[in-house]
């Protein structure tokens, strides 16, 4: 095991605090890489050289000893029995002797907790690495697939299990930097994992801003709870908007690359239109996929020769009521009982709209343009 500079930095502050003495680690080409003492960082430790060989302790008793050493006691660390460099007390050996079952426990410990962490980082970018190449790969004959298919099952990951795909995207303050927003990211993406850990045989995995989760439960209905749920607590921790595309049904190995692809588009549809709580599911969209491919110019054209040029409060207001009205299936008396006014008033005010516009919602072609501009204008707002 090789130790980088920040553990064996965090190694000597560790029992530096503990022992209140100079801490050194010494690496195997016998160069001072963490200290207490700054001053002696990328110094030569001759001292060490003996305690790499022997891989026994080292008393130094005068500073004149051995170059670049002070007195002291120079013990040989070990991370599975292999000895991965030298920690170094500053002091009278007999002050500082006694302290040598500690320093080899503390070191022990953050060894195997570095290690550990590692070997989760190493997987997790494996399993990254497997997900970005299934979902992208060009040779997709069963040959393929199977071999792709074998890498995976080899780090715990089962792809002939998974169901569904649902696609997560995280919209940070504009106001944060970019170091922010990554760390936010970390932050976010980190308990959503935590959050689905129960779920049976999920795979997450990081694809730069968007977190991909293949499940092999694929009740919608029941994800979509469980995303509501999880979402209000992290917005409000966070800061942050949350946007969610959820793919089709998978029913083979097969079918993951198309869930995957529909995952994505319901995304992007999510992030561009005002979805209810910041989730498209693929099966559910209609209109909103013609939508998502028209031009911006063609769409700002349409609404506003819907909309007359009307400002903004105008059209807001237009369309809390039309939503309204089409939601009771053009009930006027639904409609009037659910916006809290008497039902003449409501006529009153889709006669004055008709006027102001030309279109009738009551009229069904003339109430299919207003909807559609309805979710047009979300697009683009």
């Amino acid at each position: 095991m090789n130790i980088s500079r920040s553990l064996a930095q965090r190694i000597v502050e560790e029992i530096g605090s503990i022992i209140n003495q100079h801490i050194n680690f010494i690496d195997t080409d016998c160069v001072i890489v963490a200290s207490t003492d700054k001053e002696r960082i990328n110094m030569l430790h001759e001292g060490s050289k003996m305690v790499l060989e022997t891989k026994e302790p080292l008393v130094i008793n005068s500073d004149n000893e051995y170059r670049g050493a002070k007195q002291g006691v120079n013990l040989p660390a070990f991370f599975n029995q292999d000895i991965i460099g030298v920690i170094g007390v500053t002091g009278k050996p007999s002050e500082v002797e006694r302290y040598g079952q500690i320093i080899k426990k503390i070191t022990e410990i953050l060894c195997v907790e570095d290690y550990y962490i590692s070997q989760r980082r190493q997987l997790k970018k494996a399993r990254e690495q497997i997900v970005r190449e299934f979902i992208s790969m060009v040779d997709t004959s069963e040959e393929a697939i199977i071999a792709l298919k074998t890498r995976a099952e080899l780090l715990d990951m089962y792809l002939d299990k998974v169901k569904l795909v649902i696609l997560v995207y995280l919209r940070a303050n504009d106001e944060q930097d970019e170091l922010v927003i990554e760390r936010t990211k970390e932050k976010v993406y980190k308990e959503i994992r935590n959050k689905v850990k129960g779920h049976k045989n999920v795979v997450i995995v990081d694809s730069g801003m968007k977190l991909i989760c293949m499940y092999e439960d694929a009740d919608i209905k029941y994800l979509k709870t469980q995303i509501i749920r999880i979402t209000k607590e992290i917005e409000q921790r966070f800061n942050v908007n949350l946007f969610f595309g959820i793919g089709t049904q998978v029913n083979s190995i097969y079918e993951i690359r198309e869930s995957y692809k529909k995952a994505d588009e319901a995304l992007r549809i999510a992030i561009q239109s005002q979805s209810e709580n910041n989730i498209c599911i693929y099966d559910e969209l209609g209109i909103e996929l013609l939508i998502s491919d028209i031009s911006e110019e063609v769409k700002r054209k349409f609404t506003s020769m819907v909309f007359k040029g009307k400002d903004e409060t105008y059209i807001n207001e237009t369309i809390k009521l039309l939503k309204v009205y089409f939601s009771c299936d053009g009930s006027i008396t639904k409609a009037a009982d659910k916006l809290f006014i008497h039902k003449n008033t409501l006529q009153y005010r889709l006669n004055k709209m008709k006027n102001e516009l030309g279109l009738d919602p009551r009229i069904y072609n003339e109430a299919f343009t207003l909807q559609t501009a309805i979710r047009i204008y979300e697009f683009i707002t």
